[in-house]
């Protein structure tokens, strides 16, 4: 019985590990460009809240995403941005940590 309940309680810490980890990889670029970056940061590097895609041209391309998240659609050397809610600043870069080893450290202990 002892290695009975050995098992179930490792089978719980892999799947914890495992979510924690799908959760966090939403929140953070696998590369430095971030293109396929579809995660839900919505403030810019200095903290304007990003605003509405939709009904905004990007690459002569009218956007029809309604929500406002950071993302980068131009393939932006330095990564996500936004359109942002400040009158005086049409866009700006994001701030989104790279996905690495660390985060996986944090969370599971590899």
């Amino acid at each position: 019985m002892p290695f009975l309940t050995g098992y179930i309680l490792s089978c719980k810490i892999w799947f914890i590990g495992v979510l924690a980890v799908h959760v966090t990889a939403n929140e953070c670029l696998q590369n430095k460009e971030g293109l396929d970056y579809k995660g839900t940061v919505s403030t810019t590097r200095t903290g304007i809240n990003c605003r509405s895609w939709e009904g905004i041209a990007v690459n002569n391309e009218v956007q029809k995403h309604q929500h406002k998240y950071c993302r980068n659609p131009d393939a932006d050397p330095k990564g996500p941005w936004c359109f942002t809610s400040d009158p005086d600043v049409f866009w700006e870069h994001c701030s989104i940590p790279l996905c690495g080893r660390d985060i996986l450290k944090l969370l599971i202990g590899v």
